[in-house]
């Protein structure tokens, strides 16, 4: 188990560390949405690609869904 050991002064809030997390989620599923349409594969390979694709929108949304559910923080 790590030691606690805080970066901010600050409390911080999952509406605002969620944020950056979905944006880097968001830039991978648009490069595996460009590897199935614009990458050679065999058609097996494309498949994996799309589940590969289609995983990363569906962390995602989950990942607003748990933002949109914190709500914004009020400080």
């Amino acid at each position: 188990m790590r030691p606690e050991y805080f970066d901010h002064v600050d409390q911080q809030y999952p509406y605002a560390l969620i944020g950056p997390l979905r944006e880097q989620l968001q830039v991978l599923e648009e490069r595996a949405d460009h590897y199935v349409h614009h990458v050679r594969m065999s058609d097996g390979d494309r498949k994996t690609m799309e589940q590969v694709h289609q995983l990363l929108a569906d962390t995602r949304a989950q990942l607003e869904k748990l933002r949109d559910e914190s709500g914004q923080p009020t400080e």
